[in-house]
């Protein structure tokens, strides 16, 4: 009954053991294999390497400038506002401080001070130039390398160029422009296709059609290239955006950070500055931009308020001066004074009211507040009114008068007023914004490129590959390299020939003999005892008995 299963179990066993066998067989073949390609691998590996050192110390560093922005939470002009807020706590400020920041209006003015649509750099020799420029220590200002090998077109070191104004076509923006210095700081432009299209001198406007070049700078030798671009505005703009990184250090901190990555560690530095001051500045600007609405319509309200006070009084003194100086009554005194009282009343409303219908529609609760002191101080004044019908004709009249100069000086003075502490506040406005760190750059180590892990994985990198080609190779290859292949599949092996070394050393000796005409070296001539001839042999009698 046991037995059927015992002998299932071995056969198993058996079946694992074999490809236990098989699959150490096969990982010492391949490891063999590798090992008899190994001056292959090692070579590709050794290229690799070189090559990507070469990478690493002949690309161009990129430096990174770095700055830090604190935004701190503004508190609400309406009293009240703080519990109010509380119940639609939103994202950090810092969140939408960035997306101002990083706007076309903050980068396109960066963009404009700055001049970051024009690009204007020395011509380089390829691959070593750029190397070979940066290395160039001037003694002194104004230096410049000799030219290697005579190639003076290129910039060697010390070539600088500063351009204030250009201009060109819009079909060629954003591409090539080539400049060649001449004698006496004299210059040539060549456009992409080579058609020369504007002469003249450093510290000139230049002009011809619609090209325009002024050059504050030229440090260089006659003859030496440079290359100038004029990018699209726009462009400009959506790859700074891109390319300066903003974003808040920690959570609900306030605090944002920001970093900007450029191949002049200068140009990084005074990029990411201005954005910063240009910032701050808008802020404050934004911040401010009320008190300066409000100073303007006060501006405009100031002269003619003046000019109804003028008129009043002169009315009033000439009714006075017709009349022979009548005096008011006490009477007409005290009614006068709440007249005035609520005219004034009536003109703040009326200013307040103004000034609401530019921030809210009428349907507005704060509207409609004004809107109703406005109708109850004049249900007082025309109580007010009737009472002063019960006045003698000359007193009414007086007290009309006297009230049109009372009320014009009341409101003249209040917007006086006003206009006076809306400039102080315009002026002493700060943003909720600051810079805490001012832009700057380590010079003494770039960020990019990372030397020594470029060189590990185009060492990596070389050895993989190399692997890789000796496996292709390996299972594309049809032929037998060992003979208990053969044997392990039935055939019979009539003779195994060795690698002779002799052989080696007589295909050698032949590939290099210059003359012609003598008879090539046979090894089995040469050297008649040698294991492979022996071999040959071998395999010529059992051939012969087979």
């Amino acid at each position: 009954m046991n037995a059927q299963p015992t002998a299932l179990a071995a056969s198993k066993n058996q079946n694992r053991s074999q490809e236990s066998q098989s699959q150490e067989i096969d990982l010492l073949a391949l490891l063999g294999t590798l090992l008899d390609r190994k001056w292959f691998i090692i070579l590709v590996t050794t290229v690799f390497a070189i090559i990507g050192v070469a990478v690493a110390v002949l690309s161009t560093p990129i430096y990174k400038a770095t700055a830090l922005v604190q935004v701190e939470e503004s508190s609400p002009s309406v009293p009240g506002l703080d519990d109010m807020a509380g119940m639609f706590e939103s994202s950090s400020a810092a969140v939408t401080e960035i997306e101002l920041l990083k706007s076309r209006s903050v980068i396109g003015e960066a963009v404009d001070t700055l001049k970051l649509d024009i690009i204007a750099e020395p011509k380089l020799f390829p691959v070593i130039g750029g190397k070979v420029y940066r290395g160039f220590a001037a003694e002194s200002k104004g230096d410049i390398a000799e030219p290697f090998l005579g190639l003076s077109s290129y910039a060697w070191g010390g070539e600088s160029i500063n351009v204030f104004r250009f201009n060109v076509p819009k079909a060629f923006e954003g591409e090539e422009f080539e400049l060649v210095v001449g004698e006496g700081k004299t210059f040539e432009l060549f456009n992409p296709n080579g058609d020369s299209v504007l002469k003249g001198a450093v510290g000139k406007d230049e002009s011809a059609g619609f090209y325009e070049l002024t050059l504050r700078e030229l440090n260089a030798r006659p003859g030496t290239e440079f290359v100038l671009i004029k990018k699209n505005r726009y462009r400009t703009i959506v790859e700074l955006q891109q390319e300066i990184s903003a974003s808040e250090k920690g959570k609900d901190s306030g605090i944002i950070a920001m970093s900007y990555e450029h191949k002049g560690p200068i140009h990084a530095e005074k990029v990411l500055d201005k954005v910063a001051q240009i910032y701050v500045r808008r802020n404050v600007e934004r911040n401010s931009a009320e008190a300066q609405k409000s100073l303007e319509f006060l501006e405009v309200q100031l002269p003619e308020v003046k000019k109804q006070l003028e008129f009043a009084e002169e009315r009033f003194n000439d009714y006075q001066i017709k009349r022979q100086s009548i005096n008011i009554s006490l009477e007409t005194q005290g009614v006068l004074e709440q007249v005035v009282e609520l005219e004034t009343k009536l003109q703040e409303l009326e200013l307040k009211r103004l000034e609401l219908s530019r921030k809210f529609k009428e349907s507005h609760p704060t509207y409609q507040g004004v809107l109703e002191q406005i109708e109850a101080v004049e249900k007082q004044k025309q109580k007010l009114v009737g009472e002063v019908g019960n006045l003698p004709e000359t007193q009414q009249e007086l007290l009309r008068l006297k009230r049109d100069v009372e009320v014009s000086n009341q409101i003249y003075t209040l917007l006086l007023g006003k206009t006076q502490e809306l400039d102080i506040v315009r002026a002493g406005t700060v943003g909720n914004v600051r810079v805490v760190d001012a832009a700057a750059v380590d010079t003494t180590e770039p960020v990019k490129p990372k030397k020594a892990l470029i060189a590990v994985v185009a060492t990596l990198l070389g050895g993989f590959l190399a692997v890789a080609i000796v496996l292709i190779q390996k299972a594309m290859h049809r032929g037998v390299e060992d003979p208990t292949e053969i044997e392990s599949i039935g055939l019979p092996v009539y003779a195994s020939v060795p690698y002779s070394d002799f052989q080696d050393k007589l295909t050698g000796f032949n590939r290099a003999r210059k003359v012609k005409d003598k008879p090539k070296s046979i090894l089995a001539v040469d050297n008649p005892a040698d294991l492979s001839v022996e071999a040959l042999r071998s395999l010529r009698t059992s051939l012969h008995f087979a």
